[in-house]
C-alpha cells in the first residue's frame, strides 16, 4: 500500500528537483526559499488527487498548465522570449523523472517495494547534473551570458539579473572602478532617498549631499545610442553569479540608466565579467 503522506512527501521532493535544475540549467541562482514555495505548490495536484482518492481527480489540462505558475514562483520574472524555453526544459526534466520512474518499476518493482526506491530518484536526477551539458543547454536557451550581481549600499541590498557584457568598459576615472550599468527603475527602492534625488536630477550641475562626497561621481559614456553622463555610487560590497557559481566582485560603481538596457525585460542591468575577482569568462560577452 501506499503511504498518503510518502506520496506527497515524494511529491515535494521531486518538485523542488526539478525546479532547481531547471534553475541551474537556465542560468538563474536557485533560491531555496522561493523553490521550497514553488515546490509546495506543484503538490497541490497531487494533494487533491490524494484528498479525493482519485487518481483522475486532476484534469490532464490543468497538470500541463500549473507549471507555468509554478516557475515564476520559483525562479522570479522571466522575459518573454525566455518563458516557453524555460516551460519547455522543466517538461522535458520532467518526462525524464518520468521515465526513470518507470524504469525503476520495471527493474525493481517485483523486488523491491515502491517506497524503499522511489525516495532516492530526486537524488539521482540532481547527480545527473555532472553529465549534463548544462552549456549547451544556456547557450541554446540564451542564458549563457546572463546571471546576477548583488549589491549592498548604506546596509540595503539589491539582486539584479544582469548581462555579462565583456564589451562594458565603464570606469570611474578617479577611482578607476568599473562601472556596472543599471536601470534606474530598478534602484528606486533601493537606493537613500537623497541618492535617489541626485540621480534623478542626472546633470553636471547637479549639488552633491554632503554625507555622499567621494562616493557620487558621472561617468562620462560613449555608446551606439549617443553619449552623456551617467551618475553613478559607489556601493559598499557587490557578488556575482556567473556559470552557476558565486563570485565576488572588485570595488564597484553603479550607474543608472534611465532607459532599459534590454528590450524584453530580460535583463536589468550590464556589468563586465572582468569585475569578477576570480572568474573564467573566456567566450562571455554581447
Amino acid at each position: 500500500m501506499v503511504s498518503a503522506y510518502g506520496t506527497l512527501g515524494l511529491s515535494l521532493e521531486m518538485d523542488f528537483v526539478l525546479l532547481w535544475l531547471t534553475a541551474k540549467l537556465a542560468g538563474y541562482r536557485p533560491r531555496p526559499g522561493r523553490l521550497t514555495l514553488a515546490a509546495a505548490m506543484g503538490a497541490l495536484p497531487t494533494l487533491w488527487v490524494l484528498w479525493r482518492q482519485n487518481l483522475y481527480a486532476t484534469p490532464w489540462e490543468f497538470s500541463v498548465l500549473w507549471p507555468a505558475v509554478m516557475l515564476p514562483i520559483g525562479l522570479g520574472r522571466l522575459a518573454r522570449r525566455q518563458w516557453m524555453k524555460t516551460y519547455l526544459l522543466f517538461a522535458g526534466l520532467t518526462l525524464l523523472a518520468a521515465g526513470v520512474m518507470l524504469a525503476g518499476l520495471t527493474w525493481f518493482g517485483s523486488v523491491l517495494p515502491y517506497q524503499d526506491w522511489a525516495p532516492l530518484v530526486p537524488g539521482f536526477l540532481a547527480g545527473g547534473m555532472a553529465v549534463l551539458p548544462v552549456k549547451t543547454v544556456r547557450r541554446v536557451l540564451g542564458q549563457h551570458a546572463l546571471g546576477e550581481v548583488a549589491v549592498t549600499l548604506a546596509g540595503r541590498g539589491l539582486a539584479v539579473r544582469v548581462l555579462w557584457d565583456s564589451g562594458n568598459r565603464l570606469q570611474d576615472p578617479v577611482s578607476r572602478r568599473p562601472v556596472m550599468v543599471l536601470e534606474t527603475e530598478v534602484a528606486v527602492k533601493w537606493l537613500p532617498s537623497e541618492v535617489l534625488d541626485w540621480v534623478r536630477a542626472g546633470a553636471e550641475a547637479a549639488r552633491v549631499p554632503d554625507a555622499w562626497r567621494g562616493r557620487l561621481v558621472l561617468v562620462r559614456f560613449d555608446s551606439l545610442g549617443g553619449e552623456g553622463v551617467m551618475p553613478a555610487v559607489a556601493v559598499d560590497a557587490a557578488r556575482g553569479y556567473y556559470l552557476g557559481r558565486q563570485h565576488d566582485m572588485v570595488p564597484l560603481m553603479v550607474g543608472f540608466s534611465a532607459r532599459p538596457v534590454s528590450s524584453d525585460g530580460s535583463y536589468r542591468g550590464l556589468v563586465a565579467p572582468s569585475a569578477l575577482v576570480s572568474r573564467d569568462h573566456e567566450g562571455v560577452g554581447a
